[in-house]
């Protein structure tokens, strides 16, 4: 039996007056369970949106609650956002109402994006020029600076050459998604190339102050999308067996 104060939410989000957003999950779990008791599905488009503002501080127990009541839009923009979390960090309240079994489906989420991920950095068919530090052909007109062991191409046939240490930090964001750091340790001073790395050599020009952080903010968009492209099939697959 609902308790008092989810059937006044409850009413109040069915009627026009002012209303509390709630934000805590015992009161989002008990609006769900009495819209779907009592069968007012118009209620779900409000507890949606809230649900939503809590993604941010919690989506692992937003995924787990909105797959729980069969909101999968919700659910799968919250397990997107959980791949910005370690595995350490993929925890929850909510974790109290699933077995094990399921949440073994959400690591394996997490380290089947991740390693998705980290297989669209290995190619570098997103790559652009960038002035001083990324560039397409090795002999640009006049330029001698790139002719110095700074300068490291791609593997492949249509290779692009990149400053050393541009390498060496593309290695360093998949060996954190690798190893499950999350997304929001990749502009850590562990990840990110030292300010002795970024200067000038003898037969180099200096970096300029917005080349690197240019590529990090390309990094960064590459790895969204391609979370975003690969969120529909994981996540079903997720979802297709999530019942014990």
């Amino acid at each position: 039996t609902e308790s008092s104060k989810i059937l006044d939410l409850f009413l109040r989000f069915l009627y026009p007056v002012n209303v509390t957003t709630p934000t805590a999950f015992s009161e989002l779990r008990g609006l769900l369970e009495v819209s779907r008791k009592y069968m007012v599905e118009t209620l779900n488009n409000r507890i949606v949106m809230c649900l939503e503002n809590v993604i941010p501080k919690d989506p692992v127990g937003v995924c787990l609650l909105a797959t729980e009541y069969k909101l999968y839009h919700v659910a799968g923009r919250a397990a997107v956002r959980c791949l910005r979390l370690s595995i350490s960090q993929l925890d929850s309240d909510q974790l109290q109402y699933v077995t094990g079994a399921q949440y073994r489906r959400l690591v394996q989420f997490h380290l089947d994006a991740t390693k998705k991920v980290c297989n669209v950095l290995d190619r570098t068919n997103w790559f652009h020029e960038i002035a001083t530090l990324v560039m397409r052909s090795p002999h640009p007109p006049g330029g001698r600076w790139n002719t110095c062991s700074c300068w490291l191409r791609s593997v492949g046939p249509n290779g692009w050459y990149a400053r050393r240490f541009v390498w060496e930090y593309l290695l360093r964001v998949k060996l954190v998604l690798q190893h499950s750091h999350g997304l929001d340790t990749l502009t850590s001073k562990n990840v990110l190339p030292s300010p002795q790395n970024m200067s000038s050599c003898q037969s180099c020009n200096m970096v300029s102050d917005t080349a690197f952080p240019e590529f990090i903010k390309l990094v960064r968009k590459v790895i969204e999308q391609a979370m975003d492209e690969v969120r529909t099939i994981l996540y079903c697959r997720l979802l297709s067996d999530w019942r014990p």
